[in-house]
């Protein structure tokens, strides 16, 4: 729904809602439902068995696009197995987006396994070819027992990760590192300092071998799913989510964002299966510093914020020097989304705070959930005691200026995302300063927008922070 009939029926469905007024206990209940309703995280399915949620179809659908669709016909078109890039940033969407995908992929008789690269990899640390490569052998493996009820240590799909580490050169004797089960694999992952050793050995001296080995392992893996009775049509899809979020922090941001670009761009040939279609999460930065990596993947597939905005026009340097945080008018049907995401978490939302009052909330996040969802809640911890519905904007008032407090800018950070208000692009003058644009872009400061052409802008609830005036 967009435009003047969805905010009719949003109005219409506030107005429906009538009651008497609640006391204070009816209040509290009603008020606890609606903050525990609002999904500021989406919990990663760490079983097989993903649940349905709430979900709103088309959402993300700009200008013809369809980026979920686009992905998912890419997998189902493909005769052979490909490996696809898909960006998002956080608060986006992303995650549910890919778990609906996954979803939606097995209704349709595929074999779709969801991971999160993070159970396997440390944030905080730079990323190797090999490094990636056992953590989705790892997240593979571990997926497909728990898809069969298997304990994944007692699976024997353990054995033979163990057996894989031990063939490549990895694990060189259970003297040098004693792996005892999928969990002891994701510690050494992340901190064990000989394993990640013998893992930069291999990178270095017999890469091709490994890469061989892994790809062998994935085969008989996808036999073994084959092998349960899928439709000979039928695809197998890893979606590995969350590398997007690997970064370094500060001398190591550099270091870590550059690692992420080394594997992706370096090592796309390396990252791809024979038998097993593998979609990667990556920062939406990464097609900066590695332009034209598309053509080396089954494509990028790029999930933009909902657009709360009409792009601005060009204008003249002298109209922008008057006003540098140029806005374009709202975009209605943008907003209206916003709220109707809103309601399928919960549908009475309008017994506490009136359309306009959170159409404003939706315009502030920039079309970013996380952001629209915490100014909510926010809002909700201010209301107890008051009559409801809200009659008056002060309460939402406050959660944006608290909201707003919570974004710390130092000179620089003020200084880019003026550039970036100006000129609607990341403002990026050279490779030292991606370290920096990806922080901007992790804090929700930047938020991307594609319509017609990829764009970008600054949070809408932080403009007053960058020029006062």
């Amino acid at each position: 729904m967009h435009g003047n009939m969805a905010t009719a029926l949003l109005m219409a469905t506030a107005a429906g809602r009538s009651h008497d007024r609640m006391n204070a206990s009816e209040q509290k209940k009603l008020l606890k439902e609606f903050y525990n309703a609002i999904p500021l995280q989406v919990p990663s399915p760490s079983r097989a068995d993903i649940q349905p949620m709430a979900y709103v179809e088309g959402i993300h659908l700009t200008d013809g696009r369809d980026p979920l669709g686009e992905l998912r016909r890419a997998i189902e078109f493909r005769d052979t197995a490909a490996s696809y890039l898909f960006s998002g940033q956080r608060g986006s969407g992303k995650t549910t987006e890919l778990i609906h995908l996954t979803r939606s992929l097995r209704d349709d008789g595929h074999a779709a396994y969801y991971v999160d690269a993070l159970d396997y990899l440390k944030e905080t640390a730079a990323l190797g070819i090999t490094d990636l490569l056992v953590a989705v052998l790892g997240a593979f493996s571990e997926a497909y027992a728990r898809g069969l009820g298997s304990d994944p240590a007692r699976s024997g799909y353990w054995e033979r990760i163990k057996d894989f580490l031990t063939r490549t050169g990895v694990q060189a004797s259970e003297a040098t590192l004693k792996l005892g089960g999928f969990a002891d694999l994701k510690l050494a992952l992340k901190d064990n300092p000989t394993f990640k050793e013998s893992l930069r050995r291999i990178s270095e001296a017999s890469l091709d071998t490994f890469v061989k080995g892994a790809r062998e392992f994935v085969d008989g893996l996808v036999q073994d799913v084959r092998d349960r009775g899928l439709h000979p049509d039928a695809k197998v899809v890893l979606i590995v989510d969350s590398l997007e979020k690997v970064r370094g922090s500060g001398s190591d941001a550099d270091a870590v964002f550059q690692s992420l670009s080394n594997v992706f761009f370096g090592h796309a040939h390396n990252l791809g299966f024979n038998t097993l279609h593998v979609v990667y999460c990556v920062p939406p930065t990464l097609p900066l510093v590695a332009p034209g990596i598309q053509a080396l993947y089954g494509g990028i597939h790029g999930l933009p914020h909902i657009k709360v905005e009409e792009t601005p026009g060009p204008q003249p340097a002298e109209a922008l020097d008057a006003n540098p945080l140029r806005q374009g008018a709202r975009h209605e049907p943008g907003i209206d989304l916003m709220l109707s995401v809103l309601d399928a978490h919960f549908p009475r939302w309008a017994e506490v705070f009136p359309p306009s009052q959170l159409r404003e909330v939706a315009h502030a996040s920039g079309g970013n959930l996380r952001i629209f969802f915490l100014i909510i809640q926010r809002a909700l911890l201010k209301c107890p005691g008051r009559p409801l519905p809200m009659t008056d904007d002060s309460i939402v008032q406050y959660a944006l200026r608290d909201t707003r407090a919570d974004f710390q800018l130092s000179k620089e950070d003020r200084d880019w995302l003026m550039q970036v208000a100006k000129g609607k692009g990341p403002a990026l003058d050279g490779i030292s300063g991606l370290a920096t644009l990806a922080r901007l872009f992790d804090n929700h400061l930047i938020l991307d927008y594609r319509n017609g052409k990829a764009w970008c802008d600054v949070l809408p609830l932080v403009r007053e922070l960058i020029h006062p005036g």
